[in-house]
């Protein structure tokens, strides 16, 4: 091996797996899963709560689905529906995309003349 090769760096995980799956003694290996364990625990814990931009992103959400509530049936491009709830076309866009995966809101590409193809959202 090259000296100035550097080898990949190894996560916490991937050392503490190494060690609890190896042959160094016995309360050195559970030690190791004992860790991995707390490891475990304290991800499971994070991933109950939502994040603090899904926290932010909540009451946009909401006033994005009171506003294709109020207009349903009618099909709104992300700029529209940026303008409609006061927030970007970016922001309005992802959130709307979010609210497609959770099968809240309607999605479709739509032929625009003169612009091209634009993703539309609706509920109805």
């Amino acid at each position: 091996m090259d000296m100035t090769e550097t080898a990949p760096k190894k996560t916490t995980i991937e050392h503490l797996t190494l060690i609890a799956n190896s042959t160094l003694p016995e309360d050195t290996r559970d030690w190791a899963r004992g860790q991995l364990a707390l490891i475990e625990k304290r991800k499971a814990k994070r991933a109950e709560k939502p994040s603090k931009t899904a926290e932010a992103n909540a009451p946009i959400k909401t006033a994005l689905i009171g506003y294709l509530n109020d207009n349903k049936g009618k099909k709104f491009t992300e700029v529209e529906l940026g303008a409609g709830i006061g927030q970007s076309h970016n922001k309005a866009g992802s959130l709307a995309r979010q609210l497609v995966g959770e099968g809240v809101v309607n999605s479709a590409d739509v032929k625009i003349p003169k612009v091209g193809t634009r993703k539309v959202y609706w509920i109805d």
